[in-house]
């Protein structure tokens, strides 16, 4: 799977006018191939689906941060291999807005900052899972930690 066989969507980045809170925030990742090859890459090597907590959904700048618009590489990969399951080219400035989102809600509902990560094939649903770890490195591959989501039981 290449990244330019990938589209990515949010969704739920805005308050709806009079909710208190918007819905869970949400990325979309839309494959274009067949949804047979998008569900395997995200199975374990007994065949089983790769829990939630064993994905880790991260940003890599291509370009710095306080560019006019920046680009990144969006990445999904397997947390107890390495392997890259999926990666796709992205405006690093719709993540980070996403992520903005994700902490505003967080806040409003006194919990913590929490997404859904939502994969898609040829349409149909492959898998969706809810997060709340996502990281962000900068182009020399730094972390940056206001930027991303660290759970508090994250200790760096």
């Amino acid at each position: 799977m290449r990244r330019e066989e990938f589209t990515l969507e949010t969704r739920h980045i805005e308050t709806a006018a009079g909710a208190e809170t918007a819905p869970l925030p949400t990325l979309r990742l839309l494959y274009e191939g067949e949804p047979s090859e998008l569900r395997s890459v995200f199975e374990g090597v007994d065949g089983t689906p790769l829990a939630a907590s064993d994905l880790d959904v991260s940003l890599r700048l291509k370009d710095p941060i306080d560019a006019a618009e920046p680009d990144g590489v969006l990445a999904v990969t397997n947390r107890l291999t390495g392997d890259f399951l999926c990666e796709l080219n992205v405006s690093a400035t719709v993540v980070l807005d996403f992520l903005a989102a994700t902490k505003r809600r967080g806040s409003a509902v006194d919990g913590p900052a929490k997404y859904r990560l939502r994969l898609l094939a040829d349409g149909s649903p492959i898998r969706t899972d809810e997060l709340d770890t996502f990281l962000v490195y900068t182009t020399d591959g730094d972390l940056r930690e206001s930027e991303s989501l660290l759970p508090s039981s994250v200790q760096l």
